[in-house]
């Protein structure tokens, strides 16, 4: 398994996460929103410049839209290879499977968290992998009252599948969608 290059903007997104989930565990709510947003704001990288994929041109896409909160999309190759943004940069090498990550798994709490975020794990036309893959969200750290997300996934043009809701708990993980690729 590969982990994630420290880079600078690698440590600035590991330290933000760090300050959100330790601000959630501090029992006053209105620290845990300041220390959350400080965090937010620290965490302009080039993640949420990355181009979005297109269905079209991937035989796999993993699609997540998500509010207020810093959370992991997880999909999980038929060979086991785990893609997240915990373990691979954004718009970085593929994983050893040939996915590719791309968008932001930060989103603000207060002003602006109406507004959606996009994530996205996808393989490149031609190069998933055959076999059963699941797809998942994870939380790391949410504002007051959860993080509201969609989680599409698109094989070789077709819809595979589809979960939302609104995730509470600090780590706590979306029901998988599982889907095959042939």
């Amino acid at each position: 398994m590969m982990f994630k290059k420290h880079s600078s903007r690698g440590l600035a997104v590991l330290v933000a996460g760090i300050l959100a989930v330790a601000a959630c565990s501090d029992d006053s709510d209105e620290d845990a929103q300041s220390a959350e947003g400080e965090a937010s704001a620290s965490t302009t990288t080039t993640e949420a410049s990355a181009a979005s994929p297109d269905a079209d041109g991937t035989d796999v896409l993993a699609a997540l839209a998500f509010s207020g909160g810093n959370v992991n999309l997880v999909v999980t190759a038929p060979d086991g290879d785990v893609v997240s943004d915990q373990f691979f940069d954004v718009g970085g090498d593929p994983s050893p499977s040939g996915a590719l990550l791309a968008g932001d798994t930060v989103a603000p709490c207060g002003e602006g968290a109406e507004d959606p975020v996009e994530a996205y794990v996808y393989w490149p036309e031609g190069q998933a992998p055959s076999g059963e893959y699941t797809a998942t969200v994870q939380v790391i750290s949410g504002c007051d009252g959860g993080i509201d997300y969609t989680l599409d996934v698109n094989v070789l043009g077709e819809d595979a599948g589809t979960d939302s809701g609104t995730i509470t708990g600090r780590f706590e993980t979306s029901e998988p969608i599982t889907f095959e690729v042939p």
